[in-house]
């Protein structure tokens, strides 16, 4: 492992490995800072305030119109005695919230959405899959959740809390912008043997199978600890800052387009982490076998984030690639998105999964070392 030991010295002194962990780290914090301004605006808490404003704002507004003689009058009162009965409800899921009731909290919005949504599905003819109706049906789901667990409710769009804060990196900033930055390391790791196109290390005394299984070793060695890295320190961030909660709580996951569910955290974070190692080993192989091709430190880091970042933000909105996404090992470097099926939701293809995603990355991990070792075998002597 001597040549591993000098792989390992040559990207330590390599000072221009740090910008990209230096980039990961401020992202991290730059999220944090983000999510945790706009989680206060719309907490449980400060959600609940604004309800009961409304309910005010609405019985202010009815009451005037109920005195007058027209039309409406009846429907008037008749909206106005729903609206007092709301702000009542309101004023008591307030009170619960901050004597930190949340069971009985919860009681009211799972009574106040089971409303919402038969309102909503008599309005529509009986069809509840409309895109209001999904909505109601997906915070009544969550606050079941909630209740039957017996967690406290966080922002769902701003988490900042420990395992959620640490799940959401994984899911909006782990496939495009740290890809991106393993990018950069693995080009500069695989491209610095290269001198005019000239693979130095040739003199070096080792076979080329054996130099190609350490350098791939090597570069998956750093690109998981990369990660696991990154990860560690979402999670201490938001352990330390944002406090912790379950790892079970609640995370939107699909099955199909009208059949939505909750699961824990926990499952979609270590399936997602899973489908991640996966994906790096991928990557890891990719980068080896363009940089082998080009041989050219800037032509290979512009090819492998044209080509590996065009796929991943490609099978989300070019609907040509998205029909394939299936087969596209690229696809599952959105790891949280395809595990919780908001993925397949988003693309309205629900082949895509976190079985086939199992299945396409060991495949093409597979194919892909196969072609790496005909391609350094037969295709250049230099």
């Amino acid at each position: 492992m001597t040549y591993f030991n000098f792989l390992f010295k040559k990207v330590i002194k390599n000072k221009i490995n740090l910008i990209p962990l230096i980039i990961m780290i401020l992202t991290i914090c730059t999220c944090f800072f983000f999510n945790n301004n706009n989680a206060n605006t719309y907490s449980y808490e400060n959600d609940a305030v604004r309800e009961v404003k409304l309910s005010k704002k609405n019985i202010a507004e009815y009451s005037a119109s109920s005195i007058k003689d027209n039309e409406h009058k009846e429907i008037d009162q008749s909206n106005l005695k729903q609206q007092k009965e709301m702000l009542h409800q309101n004023e008591r899921k307030l009170s619960d919230i901050k004597n930190d009731d949340f069971q009985e909290a919860y009681d009211i919005d799972i009574l106040q959405t089971s409303k919402d949504f038969e309102i909503n599905k008599d309005s529509q003819g009986g069809s509840s899959s409309g895109e209001l109706g999904q909505a109601i049906r997906r915070d009544n789901l969550r606050f079941q959740y909630l209740k039957v667990n017996n967690i406290e409710k966080n922002s769902d769009y701003y988490p900042t809390k420990s395992i959620t804060f640490t799940t959401w990196i994984l899911q909006n900033i782990v496939p495009v912008i740290f890809t991106i930055c393993l990018i950069f390391i693995l080009s500069q790791i695989f491209s610095d043997s290269y001198i005019d196109k000239i693979d130095i290390t040739n003199l070096i005394p080792i076979s080329r199978r054996k130099k190609l299984f350490i350098e791939t070793l090597f570069g998956t060695t750093i690109s998981l600890a990369s990660l696991f890295l990154f990860i560690l320190i979402s999670y201490l961030i938001g352990f330390s800052l944002g406090g912790s909660t379950s790892w079970k709580y609640p995370f939107l996951s699909w099955q199909s387009n009208n059949d939505m569910y909750f699961q824990g955290t926990e499952i979609v974070f270590f399936k997602s982490m899973l489908l991640s190692a996966l994906s790096i080993i991928i990557l890891v192989e990719l980068v080896y076998l363009i940089t082998y091709l080009i041989r050219n430190k800037v032509a290979t880091l512009f090819v492998n984030l044209l080509l590996i970042c065009g796929l991943i933000v490609g099978s989300m909105i070019i609907e040509p690639i998205q029909k394939i996404s299936k087969y596209l090992p690229t696809t599952y470097f959105n790891s949280v998105s395809v595990v919780s099926g908001q993925f397949s939701k988003q693309i309205g293809n629900f082949s895509v999964s976190y079985s086939s995603g199992i299945y396409c990355l060991v495949i093409s991990a597979i194919i892909l070392l196969v072609i790496l070792l005909l391609t350094t075998q037969k295709l250049k002597k230099y």
